[in-house]
């Protein structure tokens, strides 16, 4: 066989693979979250929901007021990037400024690929606010009962 058509075959295949993975979809009370499978430094595979609003906007009116519930959608949400994080200064540069959104009221959930499809309870949520230069804030779910 010619190097030509086994590189052929070969490219062929790989993109068949990646066009074949589906991103994972999750329905939720508001309605239907899309995310993406991504891959730790190790080479495992998890997937991610980025973006996921937990509250309406608080600019306008609702500046300064409790949260209220995100308004439900009826397509599917794709959450694959960062939301904008909440407003800081940067201090990264001599003259600090300030960086960021109002519009920050948003969730990141990662899941490992291995346990996406089974029923888990929640024993624990963890929410990181660490709010120096940037730093996301992290959801960690540890999950019992597993159904295998």
């Amino acid at each position: 066989m010619s190097t030509c058509r086994l590189i052929f075959i070969s490219t062929t295949l790989v993109l068949c693979n990646a066009i074949a993975k589906e991103d994972p979809i999750v329905e939720t009370k508001y309605g239907n979250v899309r995310g993406r499978e991504e891959y730790s430094k190790s080479y495992r595979g998890y997937y991610a929901f980025k973006g996921i609003p937990y509250a309406r906007p608080p600019i306008g009116s609702l500046r300064f007021k409790p949260p209220l519930e995100p308004l439900r959608w009826s397509n599917i949400l794709t959450t694959q990037e960062d939301a904008p994080h909440c407003l800081q200064k940067n201090y990264l540069f001599s003259n600090p400024r300030i960086i960021g959104s109002e519009d920050c009221l948003y969730l990141n959930v990662y899941t490992p690929r291995e346990v996406f499809f089974y029923k888990c309870e929640i024993i624990l949520v963890v929410l990181n606010s660490e709010l120096k230069l940037g730093i996301r804030k992290y959801l960690i779910l540890f999950c019992a009962n597993f159904k295998f």
